[in-house]
């Protein structure tokens, strides 16, 4: 945070104004779709999941869209907002006007359709925190990291059709995107130019760039290429064809088959009858004879 936001703030604070919202405002005019601007951190010192929520439940209309203009800020704040927007009976529409980063990657997949400014970036990497206290704490913490982690994985895979162990790897690495990558990578739908700004600009725009340094890399332009390969997902994949069962072989020493149904016995042996006399067997010798001529 930069030191005149942080001072402006402080001096809000002692005011008893509490810490105030620089950039967050939601506006219905009642023709087209509702609009909320992000163009602030996410959390207490920046736009808080308790403001968003608590308009956005109020709001009774077809379409939202969302503009997004952040580092990112505090996870639980974020999901808040993410699946506040995401079960919305509005249509959703979010747009990185600007940069989408952290936990504002997140909130930016709640829309229905994603789109990604002209000169916009989006990154994401793994959940961080503090902790103070013992190692048994260290160890809870670390768990619990993790855990948020594979969470927001989650919802990468979700919007992307890729799965979750991948999205685990990209963020691991600290990944960024501009507008067509994020395209590319499943994370949005269409790179747009900004089709509207708002009123007036945020007062510390300007030191954005100065900010980026709280990352592992200062913005797409410093980082390396994203990975953009697609694996196949479920869907893509082609089941093996189910083959028919491998025909029995026929036992040629059964002595007596069981001739098909509807076929008779073609065996030109006759039965013979019990208590034979000579003269019988040379007439059953005689047609054995004939019958293998």
């Amino acid at each position: 945070m930069s030191r005149t936001r942080l001072d402006r703030r402080l001096f809000n604070q002692r005011a008893g104004r509490g810490p105030v919202n620089d950039w967050f405002r939601l506006t219905n005019t009642g023709t087209g779709p509702a609009e909320l601007w992000l163009y602030d951190e996410i959390g207490y010192w920046g736009t808080r999941a308790s403001d968003v929520v608590a308009q956005l439940s109020e709001l009774d209309v077809s379409a939202i869209d969302v503009h997004i203009n952040s580092l990112g800020g505090e996870v639980f704040d974020g999901l808040a907002i993410y699946e506040c927007l995401r079960v919305h009976p509005a249509s959703i529409t979010t747009y990185v006007d600007s940069i989408a980063a952290s936990i504002a990657s997140v909130i930016a997949m709640a829309g229905n359709r994603v789109v990604m400014g002209r000169s916009a970036q989006m990154m994401i990497h793994n959940a961080s925190g503090g902790c103070w206290g013992t190692a048994e704490d260290m160890d809870s913490a670390a768990t619990l990291l993790r855990a948020v982690t594979a969470n927001l994985a989650g919802v990468y895979a979700d919007r992307s059709g890729v799965d979750a162990s991948v999205w685990l790897e990209r963020m691991a690495a600290e990944t960024w995107y501009f507008g067509h990558e994020a395209v590319a990578a499943g994370l949005a739908d269409e790179v747009s130019p900004m089709h509207k700004v708002p009123d007036r600009p945020d007062p510390d725009d300007g030191a954005m760039t100065d900010r980026l340094s709280i990352f592992r890399f200062a913005g797409r332009a410093q980082a390396p290429p994203p990975d953009l390969t697609r694996p196949p997902t479920a869907q893509d994949r082609v089941p093996p064809p189910v083959l028919p069962p491998a025909a029995q072989p026929t036992n040629q020493l059964d002595p007596d088959p069981v001739p098909p149904a509807g076929e008779t016995d073609t065996d030109p042996v006759p039965d013979l009858p019990p208590d034979l006399s000579d003269e019988d067997f040379a007439e059953v010798a005689r047609l054995l004879k004939e019958a293998f001529q």
